[in-house]
């Protein structure tokens, strides 16, 4: 009885009551608790939010061409791969990749939907059409928070998107007539036997180095005043009014070496064009100090050669640029015989030229095999320069058309004069996007003594003492099927 008594005392026992220091114990772990939990579930937010998302963008298609609309899209989503909705997303655009301005939005992060849509997508469709090569990035902000567009854990920064077509030509401009002095007087109307039955130097303005004279636009026989001055600033603001009428970005003027003939007549027509705020047409430089006719340069000419149309032509602001760094353009000839060292001498005097803050854009002429084991990326760009054929593609990089090939010393053409074949592969130009051929390159627009030109003229007989006139002018005609893109007025 004494052990059970005592067992039923204890288990009926009152406990005491906590004392004020208990009670103030327990409040406190409470606390710490809760601030606690609360600091974990902030810092978790904060985490998820800023310092582990991963905002995404793209575009379909990865390229664009004038007239095509561009989808831009992307998702932001946490370190976990959770789509995060309800943020704003906004595009900014830069032409540098340095200097970024707003481009549109905001856009809402969404929910997940049936169709397959993810949580934290954002888009706009079909909205942008971009005119030139843009960088683009997103930035995103939510509830009142602002993420700093500079912070890379916040953005992507993609190379956007519009990769430009470029029309141009090849322009020549060593010609000159009796308004210059010895020696160069009737320049390059005056060289080489005129014909191909006779030994006997040309006699401008009787008989020049061509089966065709320039027609000045009046449709007139008059060799005396139409074989041109390529110093004259009439003729060269004319010819750049037609090149540009035919929309042509580009034309691409033949280069021999500082302070040449051609230079000089190069830097005439940058400054006209420079002056002249409605014409849209660039000028370049193609290099011609390579090839067949002139000693192979070595990389330290090439360096000092670029270094001087950098800083002495491509100053105008009427100098052929192009992407996003706006580098001035150079195209280089180039001989049949070229072999890879050809390409690598360019390629490192291109990457001189960059490494002294002088960075240019180099397309070389094509040689047999130079895409082999990829050396076609040494460079910038390739083209063909081969008037004798009507069309050709250099996939990836250019495609070229011409109108007719017959040079002054050949009794028959190389290529016969065709109008209709000639728009036929101007159309098919035409179809090519930008990812197959960023230069599509007529050929040429004045080279005379080549018959290959555009420019305006009228056939001539030229097996005489004194050429005459062989048929009409053609006038326009090839001036207005580029203008058409391929289309016969």
């Amino acid at each position: 009885m004494v052990i059970c008594q005592t067992f039923g005392r204890k288990g009926n026992a009152v406990q005491s009551e906590p004392t004020a220091t208990e009670k103030n114990r327990k409040k406190l772990i409470l606390a710490i608790t809760l601030l606690a939990i609360l600091i974990v579930g902030v810092g978790y937010a904060f985490i998820r939010s800023y310092f582990s998302t991963n905002l995404t963008i793209s575009t379909t298609p990865i390229s664009s061409q004038t007239g095509m609309t561009v989808d831009v899209r992307g998702r932001l989503t946490d370190g976990f791969g959770v789509g995060l909705v309800g943020y704003n997303v906004s595009v900014e655009s830069s032409s540098d990749g340095g200097h970024w301005s707003d481009l549109a939005g905001p856009f809402l992060t969404q929910s997940p939907s049936g169709s397959g849509q993810q949580a934290g997508t954002w888009y706009v469709h079909g909205g942008w059409n971009f005119s030139s090569t843009l960088f683009l990035r997103a930035v995103f902000s939510g509830y009142g928070s602002y993420a700093p567009s500079n912070s890379p854990t916040l953005q992507e920064i993609v190379r956007a998107l519009s990769l430009s077509q470029y029309w141009g030509t090849f322009y020549y401009p060593w010609y000159c007539n009796g308004s210059c002095h010895s020696p160069d007087t009737w320049r390059h109307w005056n060289g080489c036997p005129c014909n191909d039955s006779s030994s006997t130097p040309c006699n401008p303005p009787n008989t020049w180095e061509s089966h065709f004279l320039p027609d000045d636009g009046s449709g007139a026989f008059d060799p005396a005043s139409e074989l041109y001055s390529s110093l004259s600033t009439t003729v060269v603001n004319r010819d750049l009014t037609w090149m540009a009428g035919a929309r042509l970005d580009f034309a691409l003027v033949s280069w021999w070496g500082q302070h040449s003939f051609e230079d000089n007549a190069f830097r005439l027509m940058l400054a006209q064009a420079q002056g002249n705020e409605t014409l849209h047409l660039k000028l370049a430089a193609y290099y011609e100090l390579e090839g067949p006719s002139v000693p192979q340069p070595t990389v330290d000419q090439i360096v000092d050669n670029l270094t001087y149309i950098y800083q002495s032509r491509a100053n105008f602001t009427s100098y052929f640029t192009i992407g996003p760094k706006q580098l001035p353009v150079v195209f280089v000839y180039g001989d049949s015989s070229d072999t890879f060292n050809y390409a690598e001498r360019w390629s490192t005097a291109r990457s001189i030229m960059s490494a002294k803050g002088e960075p240019m854009f180099i397309d070389l002429k094509v040689f047999p095999n130079y895409t082999q084991g990829g050396n076609d990326k040494l460079v910038d760009g390739w083209h063909q320069y081969g008037p004798g054929v009507r069309y050709e593609l250099q996939s990836g990089y250019s495609a070229l058309a011409s109108p007719g090939y017959w040079e002054y010393n050949n009794a028959t053409p190389g290529l016969n004069r065709n109008e209709t074949a000639f728009a036929l592969a101007v159309a098919e130009m035409v179809s090519l996007n930008a990812s197959e051929a960023q230069f599509l390159l007529i050929e040429t627009f004045n080279e005379w003594h080549e018959g290959t030109q555009v420019e305006p003229g009228i056939p001539v007989n030229t097996c005489a003492s004194s050429f005459t006139q062989a048929g009409p002018s053609y006038g326009f005609t090839y001036l207005d099927i580029i203008r058409n893109r391929g289309q016969i007025s």
